[in-house]
């Protein structure tokens, strides 16, 4: 956040986070309560007070000041720009790599790359999002880790042995089942 708080553009000091005077908070730029986000991305630093009294449970593009938030927000669109550039240029390191040691590594540098791309993105994403989407919640990988830890358990003690897949095997198989149509995408609102 270059060591500002993103609503009001003032400084935030490394004292302010552990003095235990409570300024700062761990907001969420989503609110939490309606999305259940509690990603890396969704949490930003910012003063008590604007967290607790001004923001509270509206998205940043619904406060007054939303045009100062975008101007503090754009080295962060323009490092999204930068690193789709980082992505491009690994990934066709790896398509043209002369051995496998520099292909496996350009593979590497591609994930690393993508993954501090995906964060920023979503960063990005929350900040400028206008509205909450109806089917978009974060707590689904939650709940489904809650829900997958027990039901392990309890199909291990009724069927002896229970293999974990992953969730693109599922996927796979809903399809090969007729459960879900080859072309058909998934909607999470009919659990």
């Amino acid at each position: 956040q270059g060591c500002m708080c993103i609503y009001t553009g003032r400084p935030i000091n490394i004292t302010d986070l552990f003095d235990g005077s409570n300024m700062v908070d761990i907001e969420h730029t989503l609110p939490r309560s309606q999305t259940f986000d509690d990603s890396m991305e969704n949490q930003t630093l910012s003063y008590a007070y604007i967290n607790r009294e001004v923001k509270q449970n509206l998205l940043p593009s619904q406060l007054d000041n939303y045009d100062d938030i975008l101007q503090r927000i754009k080295p962060w669109q323009e490092k999204v720009k930068r690193l789709e550039n980082v992505c491009n240029y690994w990934s066709k390191r790896v398509k043209s790599a002369p051995d496998k040691n520099k292909k496996d590594e350009a593979i590497r540098q591609r994930h690393y790359w993508r993954m501090e791309l995906d964060y920023w993105r979503g960063k990005v994403n929350r900040f400028t999002m206008k509205e909450i989407p109806s089917n978009y919640r974060n707590n689904q990988l939650v709940d489904t880790s809650i829900i997958s830890k027990y039901i392990y358990h309890f199909l291990k003690s009724v069927f002896g042995k229970v293999s974990v897949q992953k969730g693109s095997t599922t996927a796979t198989f809903r399809k090969l089942f007729g459960l879900q149509a080859t072309d058909e995408i998934k909607d999470r609102s009919t659990h």
